[in-house]
C-alpha cells in the first residue's frame, strides 16, 4: 500500500509542477500547447488496437496499450508500440491515477507523450488528461474533430477543427 501511496503522490506533484494557468494560446483543457510540446519526447495520433491491465512484480498495477500510430510528429516512432500508463483493474483490485486518460479500443487519440520512465518503463500524457485528445468524427457536419479528454467531472469538451489543431501543433514542434 505504501509504493502505491507513493507512486501517487509522486504523480500529482508532477503533473502540480507542469499545471500552468489558460491562456489565450492554450488548449481547451489544461496546459497551453507551446508547453505540451515542449515537454513532450513523442507527439502522435493513434489507434488503440490492445488494452491490458497487469499487475507488476512490485504489487502495482498497470494498463499496456497496443497502439497503431497513425501520425508520428514528434520523435522516432514504430508503426505499432506499446504504451504502458499506471493505474487500471487485475483481479479486483484497481489502482486509478486521477487525471489519467481512459484509453478504449478501436479510439483514436492525438497523444503528448513523456519520456519512457527507466524505471517502470512507463510513458505519460504530458498533464496527464491535458496530454491526450481524442480524434473524433462530428457525424453532423462530416469532419473529423479533436476532443480534449474527457474531464473527470463529467463536463463535456468542446469539439474544435482537427485541420486547424494539427496546424498549430506542428507550428509549435518547428518553433520548439
Amino acid at each position: 500500500m505504501k509504493a502505491r501511496i507513493s507512486l501517487a503522490a509522486l504523480l500529482m506533484g508532477a503533473a502540480a509542477a507542469s499545471w500552468s494557468p489558460l491562456r489565450a494560446s492554450s488548449t481547451l483543457e489544461g496546459l497551453p500547447l507551446d508547453r505540451l510540446v515542449i515537454n513532450a519526447e513523442r507527439i502522435c495520433e493513434v489507434e488503440i488496437l490492445e488494452r491490458r491491465c497487469v499487475m507488476r512484480e512490485n504489487g502495482g498495477i498497470e494498463t499496456r496499450y497496443l497502439v497503431s500510430t497513425l501520425l508520428p510528429l514528434k520523435g522516432a516512432q514504430p508503426s505499432v508500440q506499446e504504451i504502458c500508463m499506471p493505474g487500471g483493474e487485475v483481479a479486483d483490485r484497481g489502482l486509478i491515477v486521477p487525471g489519467m486518460p481512459d484509453l478504449q479500443i478501436g479510439e483514436r487519440h492525438l497523444l503528448f507523450l513523456s519520456a519512457e520512465s527507466v524505471e517502470t518503463g512507463w510513458r505519460i500524457p504530458v498533464g496527464l488528461e491535458s496530454g491526450c485528445f481524442r480524434v473524433d468524427s462530428d457525424k453532423g457536419k462530416g469532419r473529423v474533430v479533436i476532443r480534449p479528454a474527457m474531464p473527470q467531472d463529467g463536463r463535456g469538451a468542446e469539439a474544435i477543427s482537427y485541420d486547424s489543431f494539427l496546424a498549430r501543433v506542428q507550428d509549435e514542434i518547428w518553433r520548439s
